[in-house]
């Protein structure tokens, strides 16, 4: 499960998950990647071409790029959901589960959410407010699973636009359920 605000400090982490594999002389793997998750791996894509052999998003999240005053306006918007640290951002888990999410996966998601942080979660939000081409680098095999009721990355934003942009795409919607 991908850890909230991991890239606390980092400008591009697309680039920065090239370093593990690098070090440890991995030429080529496979990604599972959800939300902020999708978003780095296409930086990745991106800036690595050929390196991700197949990949499964959820949640898929895509880059905005947005003029200056509309970017301050989304960074505000954003800072304005953390403002109240971890604990009162795990509020939000009504707009990231399904309605047949059960009270175990409420849960789960809303301890996953108090535990984020709030550096991190801006830096990504940063990160997601520009990038590079729809599609750009994405040439392998690419599953996208995204729920129906998803409120904060809807599909018609994200996965479907997506979808429509790499050739070797497919996209499967799951009825009663959010990111």
């Amino acid at each position: 499960m991908e850890r909230p605000g991991l890239h606390a400090q980092r400008q591009s982490p697309g680039r920065d998950a090239e370093r593990p594999g690098k070090a440890l002389g991995i030429a080529g793997f496979d990604v599972v990647a959800n939300s902020f998750g999708t978003r780095v791996a296409q930086s990745y894509a991106y800036h690595y071409p050929g390196r991700i052999g197949r990949a499964v998003f959820t949640g898929t999240s895509l880059a905005r790029a947005a003029p200056p005053e509309e970017r301050a306006q989304a960074l505000r918007a954003r800072a304005s959901m953390i403002e109240r640290g971890g604990y009162g951002f795990g509020e939000r888990v009504t707009a990231l589960v399904g309605s047949a999410a059960s009270p175990e996966t409420i849960a789960l998601v809303q301890h996953t959410l108090r535990a984020t942080n709030p550096a991190g979660f801006m830096q990504a939000a940063r990160f997601l407010t520009g990038g590079e081409r729809l599609g750009a680098g994405l040439t392998m095999p690419l599953l996208l699973i995204q729920g129906v009721e998803d409120r904060v990355t809807p599909a018609a934003a994200n996965a479907e636009l997506l979808a429509s942009a790499v050739p070797d795409a497919t996209l499967v919607m799951l009825a009663g359920c959010g990111l």
